[in-house]
């Protein structure tokens, strides 16, 4: 296990218990203790806009929260959409965001699986009447 999943592990067993604070000081000391690689770096995101969202912090999650969604290019594609539907969902807590602006992100939402071919039953069988 490298130094990110060790403490990527803390970060969890400590938001499992609802000690978002105490997780929050980790996520925010960890660029500065260790290297965390190209591949974890949604992760740390995610973690950390979850964290924060939870701590009462909802501004500052949206803002981490789309720094997750932009490394998330190499996650699943139900990774990928976890993530925006966080963020769109989290983006109706901010009291200042316009209509617009929120209609932008939902927008932003259904543009991010545009190129993906939704599965076709070629076998299908109709019934009834």
């Amino acid at each position: 296990m490298n130094d990110f999943e060790l403490q990527y592990k803390k970060v969890q067993k400590l938001y499992a218990k609802r000690q978002y604070k105490k997780a929050i000081t980790i996520l925010k000391k960890m660029p500065e203790d260790i290297v965390i690689p190209e591949n974890y770096q949604w992760m740390y995101y995610k973690a950390y806009a979850m964290a924060l969202f939870f701590g009462g912090y909802t501004e500052e999650s949206l803002m981490y929260q789309r720094k997750a969604i932009d490394y998330a290019k190499d996650a699943s594609i139900e990774e990928q959409r976890i993530l925006y539907s966080n963020y769109c969902m989290y983006s109706h807590y901010l009291s200042d965001l316009t209509d617009e602006q929120l209609r932008d992100i939902h927008f932003g939402y259904d543009q991010l699986f545009r190129d993906i071919v939704p599965y076709q039953h070629t076998n299908l069988i109709v019934t009834g009447k």
